[in-house]
């Protein structure tokens, strides 16, 4: 296992690009020509509110 101490940092705008020529955090980048955007997955959390059976909302069948 790798230590995350240990780990350099690597540059913001590097860090989002799918290239592997990622410079340290140190290093100031304005723009680079070799960008490309790497896709990322983005995930959507649905809150789900499941509703009560109240009883006095059914119908009450008849008998006659």
């Amino acid at each position: 296992m790798k230590d995350k101490k240990n780990k350099p940092k690597i540059n913001k705008l590097c860090s989002k690009c799918y290239n592997k020529c990622k410079q340290s955090a140190d290093v100031i980048l304005f723009s680079c020509p070799n960008y490309e955007y790497e896709p990322q997955q983005l995930e959507l959390k649905f809150r789900y509110y499941r509703r009560r059976k109240n009883e006095n909302n059914h119908r009450k069948i008849q008998k006659n």
